[in-house]
């Protein structure tokens, strides 16, 4: 027998009682999740019992594929661990009815043991080749020592609150992470995804007798950069092409997020996880797609991404996209948002006043300077008590212009390419957002996090036009270690002020 796995055939076994058994209680473990996070987020009678019918539903579609036939030791300790992290933290500090939480249990255990199991595979798939496992080890223990030596020198890279390019660091890490009832139609299932993790990392710190603010924050930073190193991976997966993955990492907002603590790392591994699993044509997409969206609502225009597939006929297309839009509906209200999508609107429209009015001119040149950032920082303005970015709605970015060419001549060259079509359409998107709606447009190259993975794409197959006139490596080396440099000396110029 393996030591790593427990034989448990659950669905071979022939015990068809049993198995009709474990699905009813995983169904009724949903339904009590789901009402216990709806007592909490408010609803009325009617949202309760809809979002109880819904949730039914849903989990019974889920309990159809969420068990498995072996079942691995470790992530399942790991997965009970982080469950009982989570219920005592919502015991203590959530009115939440103690039946609900106990009931949810095992729902909440086989969601959390399927993204372990999940992230695991993932990674082992992402770094078979030894270029890509020295790639990985390389990029995990360099970041893991800048994290652990700059967080210990300041606060301000996981405290702040907009005092760096308006970054909300500290809201990120004292408001959103640790709380269960955070809301926001921007985020409607934000908490969700970040409580469980912070509970853990909590606890575990206790448990070790090493609890601290600063260790607290290293120690989800040190999470959210592994997701950002899958991201490289995945991008060089969906790209077919082992630069990806350096071009991305050496780009500013990588760098950025890095040293800087945000919301942004999470959002962008399953915004990439989605256009990974259409690019190998995988039905979990629309998990990744309802995750995404929960993340951050705007996420949401990805889900066309499979309207982008040509491999397959149209009507399949529509009915996918049907499949996914249905699916992240009901996986929203069987997590307690139903309110989200009965007054989602009505708290949209109050946001309105968030987005920016300016004069044309200006909007292009901040969407320019977004462009430009995706790969290359802005320089800063430092300022005592402010760091903001130079010129952002008053100078020409000519990198962009570059970008901009080179995105142009990658789409026409490889058109063909079902990630070039989905980075063309993302692309776009932004500039909807920040030319049409002006969203964030006068912080423009903080969001660059959030469109640089389909401009890295595009500006990736727009190089392969000059493969015949200067060889691959050399573009690549050459690229890479200007970007680099002038990425790092730009946010040590920050760093080094807020000391």
């Amino acid at each position: 027998m393996n030591k790593q796995k427990i034989g448990l055939n659950l669905f071979e076994s022939g015990k068809g009682v049993f198995k009709i058994a474990l699905r009813i209680i995983l169904i009724c473990s949903g339904i009590s999740l789901c009402l216990g996070l709806l007592s909490l987020y408010g609803s009325g009678v009617k949202g309760m019992a809809g979002s109880a019918i819904i949730a039914c539903l849903f989990w019974m579609y889920l309990s159809k594929v969420i068990f498995f036939q072996q079942i691995e030791l470790l992530p399942l300790i790991l997965s009970i661990g982080i469950t009982l992290a989570t219920q005592v933290n919502a015991w203590r500090y959530y009115p939440i009815s103690h039946k609900y939480i106990i009931c949810s249990s095992l729902a909440i255990i086989v969601s959390i043991y399927s993204v372990i199991v999940f992230l695991k595979s993932l990674l082992l798939k992402l770094i078979e080749g030894k270029e890509d496992k020295k790639f990985y080890l390389l990029i995990s223990i360099i970041s893991l020592l800048f994290i652990v030596i700059l967080y210990s020198l300041t606060n301000q890279l996981y405290e702040q609150y907009d005092l760096v390019y308006s970054m909300d660091g500290g809201w990120v890490f004292n408001e959103m992470y640790p709380n269960l009832n955070y809301y926001d139609i921007r985020h409607p299932l934000i908490s969700i995804l970040y409580f469980p993790i912070y509970s853990f990392c909590c606890y575990a710190l206790k448990l070790c007798r090493t609890f601290s603010e600063t260790n607290l924050a290293i120690t989800l930073q040190i999470i959210q950069v592994q997701l950002m190193i899958t991201t490289a991976l995945m991008l060089s997966k969906i790209t077919n092409n082992r630069w990806t993955k350096y071009i991305y990492i050496v780009s500013g907002p990588f760098i950025i997020n890095v040293f800087f603590f945000e919301k942004f790392p999470l959002v962008m591994f399953l915004l990439v996880l989605a256009v990974y699993f259409y690019k190998f044509q995988d039905k979990r997409a629309r998990i990744a797609v309802a995750l995404a969206t929960g993340s951050i609502l705007t996420s949401c225009v990805i889900a066309i991404s499979c309207l982008l597939d040509h491999r397959i006929n149209l009507l399949e297309r529509i009915r996918e996209l049907s499949k996914t839009i249905l699916f992240s509906l009901a996986f929203c209200v069987s997590f307690g948002k139903v309110r989200t999508l009965l007054h989602g609107f009505e708290e949209a429209y109050t946001l309105r006043t968030a987005l920016g009015a300016l004069p044309f001119k200006q909007k292009l040149y901040s969407y320019l300077n977004m462009i430009g950032s995706s790969i290359i920082s802005i320089s800063p303005d430092i300022k005592a008590g402010n760091v903001w970015w130079i010129g952002l709605t008053t100078s020409l970015n000519y990198l962009a212009l570059i970008l901009v060419a080179l995105m142009v001549l990658g789409y026409i060259q490889s058109k063909s390419k079902l990630e070039v079509r989905i980075s063309a359409v993302w692309m776009m998107f932004s500039l909807i957002l920040i030319m049409i709606a002006g969203w964030s447009i006068t912080e423009s190259p903080l969001f660059a996090i959030y469109f640089s993975w389909a401009a890295v794409i595009l500006v990736q197959n727009g190089l392969i036009l000059f493969y015949k006139i200067i060889p691959e490596k050399s573009i690549y080396i050459t690229c890479c270690t200007i970007i680099f440099i002038l990425n790092l000396s730009t946010n040590f110029q920050v760093i080094f002020s807020l000391l």
